[in-house]
């Protein structure tokens, strides 16, 4: 995909708006002085019920509490998606999924364009942060991106999208994460796009820390014009490091949470240092502060968050991350501006979505947004000063990805809220189920049978948009998963004879490959299905060496052991198999092991083979066994 730079002139008039300047009569009448500041705080993974304002008794949130005793707390804010680069992406557009293309998690270019998706968000879409820098903001972008692909060189640079200063990690590409070597303070950055391990280690329990050093040194140097800062945190996505003086106010809490609470802590203290820099600079009256999260808390069977999976809150909704029901697609809101909105309001009724940013920002702001065609969200800054506001169209979702969690957790993926209800169904209009949310916020009733005719109703709408954007109708309900929702490619044989008491297993794996995912792995089991066999090997993406149960889903009981290593070499694998003694032990090159038990479900192993996630090029050297 070819880059691509418009003026804010030249997108107006795609549109089919005439030449406008960029300050709309009110910010001009206004002038700078009287234009708010902005700083949007977007964490990753955050429960709805993970603030103690928002109910958590056990999770400590002074400052984040400050900001909603001060400010307005929303408790029906939605998200575009259930998953971070189509919820990102919705929050910088203004649009829906089905318009900016990006339904899933962004990887590797070829992995995005097979799941019909472009490579990266689009420099043609409406983006707030080029949208305020025009209307005279300074912008910067400070922490998680990933509306990119990693690695990939052709990628626009973070400035294209609109700002003036940015840095972030995560490997999301030279061309978009450019960060200048031996730059003071940043050596951890550097260091921490090049992999996980050790590094990781070191790097993430800092993270937070590290988005709020430049946020604030960032509006130190602007205190004299309007700023728009992106703070979008790392927290609390994926394997946490916490350390142990992040944990230490929660001894008294189950490890999972301490490792949690610790790092929600940690980035609440730091929001905290924000608040007091305003308050210093003067500038707290007149700055928006926004605190959110891109989705629902991660379910505890994914393999890389075992420390602290399923530690997250939603509040009693139901469902998580990946979800369609309120769990997945519900989260915090809360908004602090002293000299707009009124102090300690909670917003029961507005259904506010991450879609009205853009036009809500650019009205506060006093910069000329899109015409309101051009865009899904509405204008709510009326809510925003707190002024409980109906909702004037629906919110449509359109969701891809596979719920890793019980069957209780997965939802339908096509949906649409519409005043108090809520219809989801599959893509090809099946199985339909109606909630009626204000009075039903956890969907425990579902109201389709009583209600056909408006079920009838909402799925014209809602199957009229699918047609209108050309969504597809054959997405799956769930399918065979791996570590995180990926298809897993299985090469395996039956034994020659079925061993009741112990068998060892060598091989070597080699996964060469420069995807995101790399990993390789021996299966073993009393049969040639997936929830019959469990895996041994190394597992590049989550930085570590694993054993896991069967089901290849990361669920129940395994063993994982954090690695720093070279994603190249070729690893070195012994696996001992003891049926009757229940173990499974496992020895890498001859000198890390780790152990786990063996599922209950196998009691021989009649089949073996190799596994590694779907369009990963692992390569395996033939599997020696020997055993009784």
């Amino acid at each position: 995909m070819p880059k691509t730079t418009q003026t804010r002139r030249d997108f107006l008039r795609s549109l089919g708006v005439g030449a406008a300047s960029a300050l709309t009569p009110s910010a001009l009448l206004a002038g700078e002085a009287g234009r708010p500041n902005i700083v949007f705080i977007f964490a990753d993974d955050w429960g709805w019920g993970d603030l103690a304002c928002y109910g958590h008794g056990q999770l400590e949130t002074p400052h984040l509490d400050r900001l909603a005793a001060e400010g307005v707390l929303f408790r029906q804010f939605y998200v575009s998606a259930a998953v971070c680069s189509p919820s990102r992406a919705s929050a910088m557009t203004g649009r829906f999924t089905s318009r900016h293309g990006i339904h899933s998690h962004l990887r590797q270019r070829e992995f995005n364009l097979r799941r019909g998706m472009p490579a990266w968000l689009g420099l043609d879409q409406p983006l707030l942060p080029k949208l305020l820098k025009q209307a005279g903001y300074a912008t910067a972008h400070f922490g998680k991106w990933h509306l990119t692909s990693p690695d990939d060189r052709a990628a626009p640079a973070i400035g294209e999208y609109g700002f003036d200063a940015h840095k972030t990690a995560g490997g999301y590409g030279d061309g978009i994460c450019r960060m200048p070597r031996g730059a003071p303070g940043w050596n951890l950055w550097e260091d921490a796009r090049r992999g996980y391990g050790q590094v990781w280690d070191r790097w993430r329990s800092r993270a937070s820390g590290l988005i709020f050093d430049e946020a604030i040194a960032f509006i130190e140097a602007n205190r004299d014009r309007p700023f728009y800062v992106q703070a979008w945190l790392y927290d609390t996505h994926g394997r946490l490091t916490t350390t142990d003086e992040q944990k230490a106010p929660f001894k008294d809490l189950p490890p999972k949470l301490q490792v949690y609470a610790g790092a929600v802590h940690d980035s609440d203290r730091h929001v905290g240092r924000l608040m007091k820099k305003l308050a210093e600079l003067g500038l707290d009256e007149n700055t928006i502060v926004i605190f959110s999260s891109d989705n629902g808390p991660e379910d505890g069977r994914i393999g890389n968050v075992r420390n602290h999976g399923g530690a997250g809150s939603t509040g009693g909704l139901r469902g998580r991350k990946r979800s369609g029901y309120e769990g997945g697609i519900r989260t915090p809101f809360i908004v602090r501006w002293p000299g707009g909105t009124p102090a300690g309001k909670v917003d029961e009724t507005t259904v506010l979505a991450a879609v009205d940013l853009l036009p809500t920002l650019c009205s506060l702001a006093g910069a000329e947004a899109p015409p309101s065609e051009a865009v899904d969200g509405l204008d709510m800054s009326a809510a925003l000063r707190g002024k409980p506001t109906q909702r004037g169209k629906p919110l449509f979702w359109d969701l891809r990805e596979s719920v890793v969690g019980p069957e209780i957790e997965r939802s339908p993926k096509l949906i649409i809220r519409d005043g108090n209800w809520k219809l989801l169904t599959d893509h090809d209009g099946g199985r339909a189920e109606l909630y009626d949310i204000a009075a039903d916020p956890k969907e425990t009733a579902d109201q389709a049978g009583r209600q056909p005719k408006l079920v009838e109703r909402l799925k014209r709408k809602l199957l009229a948009w699918r047609d209108r954007y050309k969504l597809p109708t054959d997405v799956p309900r769930r399918r065979e998963e791996a570590g995180g929702g990926k298809k897993v490619a299985l090469n395996v044989r039956k034994a020659h004879k079925a061993f009741k008491e112990k068998v060892t297993f060598r091989l070597t794996v080699r996964a060469a490959n420069r995807e995101q995912v790399r990993n390789g792995f021996l299966v073993f089991g009393n049969g040639a299905k997936v929830d019959q066999l469990m895996r041994a090997g190394v597992y590049i993406g989550a930085g570590a060496y694993s054993i896991q149960p069967a089901g290849l889903v990361g669920t129940g009981r395994g063993a994982e052991k954090q690695a720093d290593f070279d994603a190249a070499k070729t690893f070195k694998l012994l696996v001992v198999v003891d049926v009757r003694q229940r173990r499974v032990e496992m020895t890498v090159d001859g000198r890390t092991k780790l152990s786990a038990p063996l599922s209950k479900s196998i009691d021989r192993i009649t089949h073996y083979g190799t596994a590694t996630t779907e369009g990963a090029k692992s390569s395996f050297s033939k599997v020696e066994i020997n055993g009784q």
